[in-house]
């Protein structure tokens, strides 16, 4: 795979809240956007369960469930073109519940064009015609691309990125964001391997994003909890 059909995983990141409504837990999320990443240029995805199972950290039972949840709401529909059991359409609906229309005409375009060429929203979009990434967006992208040792072959993808940390910014505050990224490379011993090694590390950080505001959320609680247990309790005031 060339590179990473980042419009799909970002409508899955979008639909976070409307998952969660529909039933859906995180394995399911998890296995839509490694549906939504391998999407061909038809919109159809076809990873195997063991793949899926691998970059996700969920066994491939679980990833089996989820898939049947995923086609059972719509989220997925099953393609009887390919003749294959592992088959399925992208069915994405939007944020207001309705279904996408040329759902496949829009992923195709999007196969079509270079990574960087996707922060170009099109001329009918809600977004400004250029779809530029906000400051914040931007810094943290540039931080994030820090943080990954700069590599070569990630900076064409620094104007996606800036989208990306844009959608990341609706959750949650750039304070927040930049403390969890300095946690996550240079205090965790485990996530800095993870985030290195990963063939996209943007969207496996979008993938792993809760369970790691939520470790450095709790780090952050057990230092406070710390630092309170030193302190000497207050005298009581003598009659």
């Amino acid at each position: 795979m060339s590179y990473v059909n980042y419009k799909a995983v970002h409508k899955v990141f979008d639909l976070g809240l409307k998952m969660r409504l529909d039933g859906f837990g995180p394995a399911d999320r998890a296995t839509l956007l490694e549906m939504a990443k391998y999407a061909d240029a038809s919109g159809v995805s076809y990873p195997s369960q063991e793949l899926i199972a691998l970059e996700t950290l969920y066994s491939r039972r679980t990833v089996w469930t989820s898939i049947q949840a995923l086609t059972e709401k719509g989220y997925l529909l099953i393609d009887p073109m390919r003749g294959r059991a592992n088959s399925y359409r992208l069915n994405l609906p939007s944020v207001n519940g309705e279904k996408e229309q040329d759902q496949t005409d829009s992923v195709a375009a999007d196969m079509a064009k270079p990574p960087t060429a996707i922060a170009k929203a099109s001329p009918t979009a809600k977004a400004s015609p250029t779809a530029k990434a906000t400051e914040a967006g931007e810094a943290l992208a540039l931080r994030f691309f820090e943080h990954q040792d700069k590599p070569e072959k990630f900076r064409r993808d620094l104007p996606v990125w800036g989208l990306a940390f844009d959608r990341l910014l609706q959750q949650y505050s750039q304070a927040d964001l930049d403390a969890c990224l300095h946690w996550a490379y240079d205090v965790n011993d485990f996530w800095p391997s993870q985030l290195m090694a990963a063939r996209d590390p943007l969207a496996y950080l979008v993938k792993k994003i809760e369970t790691l505001m939520g470790q450095w959320r709790g780090h952050q609680k057990g230092r406070a909890n710390s630092g309170s247990k030193g302190k000497p309790a207050p005298r009581k005031p003598t009659r």
